[in-house]
């Protein structure tokens, strides 16, 4: 009997020992995966120690850094994700008094949080100078994606400063072709489409394509669009789609990219007319109708009642977007019926209604104007829903009527000079198109567009 717990006894104290071993262990680790994480910001932090850092690279695979000279005597490296300014400099074999007078004057800079990964620096040392085996930079330059920082030596004060320097960037255009096969956003990913200009383009054509019924396999598209590159070819800024094309089982649609007269960039098809219309085609992006207009057998109530609007399936919180320019008539919150919803007033006939919210946006409320495209709220299932999905209605004279089928006016057309200045604008574009078509290139330089 004895012999049985002292046995229990032993048994305890070795789970309790088990246990703190455990423990320390697992405290051990999670300290060391923080301590991992503290250099993953892509900006300079303002210590002593100021770090450039290379977000989601392994440190393991990156080789110790080494500097480069050229035969003007310029040393230069380009920062991998563990480098540290700092120990950069002092590598660079530069005197520890100067190093700090360096960090000081980058660190008074308002533009370190510009700062990226893989950014470059070069150090122009001044020969003359150098103390012993330390040599003293005239210059260091950081460049970075559409400027550079150039820390100078000021000889008369014993000083550095820093002065931020815009760097060139050049203008190219790309032409993106393809088939649909799936998705049109995945079919343009594949032809090399940045996500951002497959974005414009559902954006451009949804006053008049429904992305849901109209885009089917075997479909044709054609997008070109500008962009800016910075010193190392990586793209700086948001591109711009120039002209588009989809051909929709034989049917083309095409839109051009115009600016008016009052520097206003608009896009119009061929004949000048203006492709907005006064509400868009579909008030979400990327959903499928998963309820159609008529007559059905309600989802949560079991009997046959009149649908008079479209149900879009979509994940909750995804962005819903105002059909049209207007003023909000309401934004009501039920228990049952269409839960958190919100009307919104577009000209003395048109209204749309949107049911069913998770929840509104910030500026939304009674009497909020609102831009067409301007998100209103996101997708939920609040009142009398069976999941997630956005209720979309379009009343007409305070009729609620089918909005597949609804064909809401278009924006005034170009006219006179205008029109003339267009016409001229697409000649070029189809000249553009037709030469990168021939070429089978997927880039040129912006320049002969601007000729």
């Amino acid at each position: 009997m004895v012999e049985k717990r002292l046995f229990r006894v032993r048994f305890q104290v070795f789970l309790w020992i088990v246990t703190i071993i455990s423990i320390t262990l697992n405290a051990y680790l999670i300290t060391s995966k923080v301590s991992s994480y503290t250099d993953e910001s892509e900006s300079f932090t303002c210590t002593d120690d100021i770090s450039l850092n290379m977000a989601g690279a392994d440190v393991s695979e990156i080789p110790n850094s080494q500097w480069i000279k050229d035969s003007d005597g310029i040393i230069s490296i380009d920062v991998n994700k563990s480098d540290k300014l700092k120990t950069l400099f002092s590598s660079a074999q530069i005197n520890e008094e100067i190093v700090d007078k360096l960090l000081e004057s980058i660190r008074n800079s308002t533009y370190l949080t510009q700062a990226k990964a893989g950014t470059r620096i070069q150090i122009h040392m001044d020969q003359g100078n150098s103390s012993g085996a330390k040599a003293i930079p005239k210059k260091v330059v950081l460049y970075l994606d559409s400027h550079k920082l150039e820390t100078k030596l000021n000889a008369a004060l014993n000083t550095y400063e820093t002065k931020r320097i815009p760097l060139p960037l050049e203008w190219q255009v790309k032409l993106v072709s393809g088939t649909i096969n799936g998705s049109l956003f995945s079919s343009a990913r594949r032809a090399g489409a940045e996500p951002s200009v497959i974005s414009q383009l559902i954006n451009l054509f949804s006053y008049d394509v429904d992305f849901q019924r109209d885009i089917h396999s075997g479909d044709h598209f054609k997008i070109m669009y500008e962009y800016q590159t910075d010193y190392r070819g990586k793209i700086v800024k948001n591109p711009k789609i120039l002209y588009a094309n989809v051909n929709l089982r034989g049917t083309q649609k095409e839109l051009y990219r115009h600016t008016g007269n009052a520097s206003a960039i608009e896009y119009y098809d061929k004949s000048g007319n203006s492709i907005k219309r006064s509400l868009l085609k579909t008030p979400i992006n990327g959903a499928r109708v998963t309820s159609n207009f008529g007559l059905r057998t309600h989802p949560v109530l079991g009997y046959s009642r009149m649908h008079q609007g479209l149900d879009y399936g979509a994940p909750k919180g995804t962005p819903v977007l105002a059909a049209g320019d207007g003023v909000v008539s309401f934004a009501k919150s039920l228990s049952r019926g269409y839960g958190k919803h919100v009307q919104i007033k577009h000209t003395p006939s048109y209204s749309t209604l949107y049911a069913h919210l998770s929840r509104f946006a910030s500026n939304i409320h009674d009497g909020s104007r609102v831009k067409q495209g301007q998100i209103i709220g996101y997708v939920g299932d609040t009142g009398l829903a069976s999941g997630p999905h956005l209720h979309y209605e379009v009343i007409v004279d305070g009729k609620k009527v089918n909005p597949a089928k609804i064909k809401a006016p278009k924006f005034f057309p170009l006219k006179g000079a205008d029109l003339a200045k267009f016409k001229d604008n697409v000649r070029k574009l189809e000249q553009m198109v037709a030469e990168l078509d021939d070429k089978k290139v997927n880039a040129v330089a912006f320049n002969n567009l601007k000729k």
